[in-house]
């Protein structure tokens, strides 16, 4: 059953070095656990993961499918050098994409006693110690991921990028290796009010708003997904940013554009590269984070993407954002 917090858990990762998460019960107890369900909730920017549990349990509470009495609830908290970690704990220094815990990159070399690991590896490891533990958690049937915001894009990214095949799909070799899941487990992906997506193609949403000359002057012209073109990219934005005390960004949006309205949102040529999209070239040199470089397969990772359970969540009132800020990332981020 769910418990009071008791202030933050530590998950022993395989090369020594912990991981800080909030739970309703300890992942790595000794006594067998009766969850019959498994609940992860992904935080966003801001890492207030102790109100992520909070919200993940109330949510909880206003449904059945996955009763608390049943469930293990477990909220992973991403650490920045300023959140003060102990020492043991992995934590990220945001550069981006090399250092970010939303893209996969690696844990800081001064963090963890040294032992630098990708954050999807983190994720990898709680999920399997789970999966694949038939004495402590007999009675698993089902794991839910779910992430918000930063959260969302981190759980975005995890899906496709994992090493671990989906269920269906897993060979009991696949189990024994630790790169799949036994076939009677469920794992659903639910993500959440990203403000990025990861594209598996070239194309990309194309579409212009208050455009004069358009069809529609006071909205939205009707979406269309194409190929990319870099001179149909918004361009002539202002840009604005402010830095926190590590480099870490803390501002970042959209913006208004300055004159000519163009039906692509980004003009760059970083538009593909991870973790917006897949950089066949940086893929095939490994000029990426050493989770993707290190990969089993990532074509077949593209074609098993349907057979991922995948569910994709945007509030109905989130919708014209484009002038709300008065600065723009030209790199997309």
């Amino acid at each position: 059953s769910i418990v009071a917090v008791e202030g933050v858990r530590r998950f022993v990762l395989a090369d020594g070095a912990t991981m800080p998460y909030y739970s309703s019960a300890d992942v790595q107890q000794e006594e067998p656990s009766g969850a019959e369900f498994v609940v992860f909730v992904f935080h966003g920017a801001v890492r207030d993961a102790i109100n992520y549990f909070c919200a993940g349990k109330n949510l909880m509470l206003s449904q059945k499918k996955y009763p608390l009495e049943k469930s293990l609830l477990v909220v992973l908290k991403w650490h920045y050098a300023i959140d003060k970690p102990i020492p043991g704990d992995v934590w990220w220094n945001s550069s981006k994409p090399w250092g970010s815990w939303m893209a996969g990159g690696h844990s800081d070399v001064k963090s963890g006693n040294g032992a630098m690991i990708s954050s999807f590896s983190v994720i990898d490891e709680f999920l399997v110690y789970l999966a694949d533990n038939p004495t402590k958690y007999p009675k698993l049937k089902e794991i839910l991921l779910m992430g918000h915001s930063a959260g969302g894009q981190t759980l975005h990214r995890y899906a496709f990028a994992t090493h671990l095949k989906p269920p269906k799909l897993s060979t009991p070799e696949d189990v024994a290796k630790k790169l799949g899941f036994r076939k009677d487990l469920d794992v659903r992906f639910v993500i959440a009010n990203p403000s990025s997506y990861l594209y598996l193609d070239n194309n990309r949403w194309a579409y212009s708003c208050g455009d004069p000359d358009s069809d529609n002057p006071t909205g939205c012209t009707a979406l269309e997904y194409k190929e990319f073109e870099f001179n149909l990219g918004r361009h002539g934005w202002s840009v604005d940013f402010e830095f926190g005390d590590e480099g870490y960004r803390v501002t970042e949006g959209l913006g208004k554009r300055n004159g000519t309205d163009y039906p692509f949102l980004c003009r760059t040529w970083m538009f593909n590269h991870w973790f917006y999209g897949l950089n066949w070239t940086h893929l095939n040199d490994g000029f990426v984070v050493p989770y993707l470089a290190e990969h089993p397969n990532i074509t077949e990772a593209v074609a098993i993407y349907p057979d991922r359970d995948v569910v994709y969540l945007v509030g109905q009132n989130d919708t014209c954002t484009d002038n709300e800020f008065n600065f723009c990332d030209e790199k997309c981020w």
